[in-house]
């Protein structure tokens, strides 16, 4: 403003020409601009530190805080003391006592070893999950998603989750996945309650497929194994890809680009479709081979005749394993032995395909509705 000023004033003294005042100008309005863009990039650098500030917080988190520890072990207690109670009442005989002890000592420990071998022996892949009065609520709301929630998984089963949105399914998945924790209520897995192990030792179970998809800035390989070629194994790479329908799609492109396993998607400078996202995290569930297999809506990127093909091989996919899977399209839940409808948080009703449009409540009235378009 100082240098504008007598600028202004030699220039009507005479003392400035006119060329020499616009080149004065000029430069004013380029130092002005230099310091504008300094300003802007300050106030993107603090924007940005507010993400990382989030980001350091969240990776100092306890992955299990001491207080659901805490709360577990009281639980643990209160339920041995029943136990005990129990025994008093009925007036079992102490060695009959020590002997039932012992038994669910064994019956323990055989359970760790089980779900320590369940890393490499395949053998093991047969898990059965429970709720048991499970309630939750997100914070800063008033009314629960979920409430008062009770069903078991047996091993090896195939169950659909179903019911409008809302009503309670994609939290329901989350809770299982132990990205969540009950309000109320516990969840089992074979039989332990899973505030007792460890989130490494949990997650270790699950293959998931969730509705919001994406793919890392990898090469296909590594997006599929999650770990770096020299770790991965090519034949179990190979089969995930054909079970998930995208071996086809990747000779194609290595016929066109090399090899496109082991090029990174970004720096191929190639994107893949919604469905092939969708098939590609398939084959990453497919990959890791978890006992128990959860689909999020996994076919709501893909065309009819690749979402039926995807049912026809849904048995091969899951054979042996504790499945988990959800859809909009009732239609689609056919190939399930049990079938769980969710309304308002709580399961208003369970049965299979064909027992719930016989019982011609809420499951068969939503049918029949998305008949008449998808039939």
């Amino acid at each position: 403003g100082i240098v504008l000023f007598f600028s202004v004033y030699a220039l009507v003294k005479g003392t400035l020409t006119i060329g020499l005042f616009v080149a004065v100008a000029g430069a004013l309005q380029q130092i002005l601009g230099t310091f504008r863009g300094i300003g802007d990039r300050y106030s993107e650098l603090q924007r940005r530190m507010v993400s990382v500030d989030y980001y350091i917080a969240f990776m100092e988190l306890e992955e299990v805080l001491a207080e659901k520890r805490e709360l577990s072990m009281e639980r643990q207690e209160a339920s041995a003391e029943k136990r005990e109670s129990s025994i008093e009442r009925q007036k079992v005989p102490e060695e009959k006592r020590k002997a039932f002890m012992e038994r669910q000592k064994v019956s323990a420990e055989k359970r760790e070893s089980s779900i320590e071998k369940s890393k490499n022996v395949k053998a093991a892949q047969t898990v059965g999950i429970r709720f048991e009065h499970v309630t939750f609520t997100y914070p800063g709301q008033a009314e629960p998603v979920l409430r008062d929630v009770n069903f078991t998984l047996v091993p090896g089963s195939r169950t659909a989750l179903v019911g409008q949105n809302g009503s309670g399914k994609s939290t329901l998945i989350k809770l299982i996945c132990g990205l969540y924790r009950p309000c109320e209520g516990r969840i089992l897995l074979d039989g332990r309650d899973i505030a007792e192990l460890s989130l490494e030792e949990y997650r270790r179970e699950f293959s998931v497929v969730f509705q919001d998809v994406f793919a890392f800035s990898f090469s296909l390989s590594d997006n599929v194994s999650c770990r770096g070629a020299q770790f991965t194994d090519k034949e179990r790479l190979t089969q995930s890809l054909k079970k998930a329908q995208l071996w086809e799609r990747v000779q194609s492109m290595e016929k066109k680009e090399g090899t496109y396993l082991n090029k990174d998607i970004d720096a191929a400078g190639v994107s893949l479709s919604g469905g092939e996202l969708q098939k590609l995290m398939l084959a990453r569930a497919l990959y890791k081979d978890g006992p128990v297999v959860i689909l999020d809506e996994p076919t709501a990127a893909l065309d009819p005749l690749a979402e039926s093909s995807l049912y026809e091989k849904y048995h091969e996919m899951t054979g042996g394993k504790t499945s988990i899977f959800i859809s909009h399209r009732l239609s689609s839940t056919r190939f399930c032995s049990r079938i769980l409808y969710l309304e308002g948080g709580r399961i208003l009703e369970e049965g299979s395909h064909e027992e719930l449009l016989a019982r011609q409540g809420a499951y068969a009235a939503m049918y029949h509705t998305q008949d008449q378009y998808y039939n």
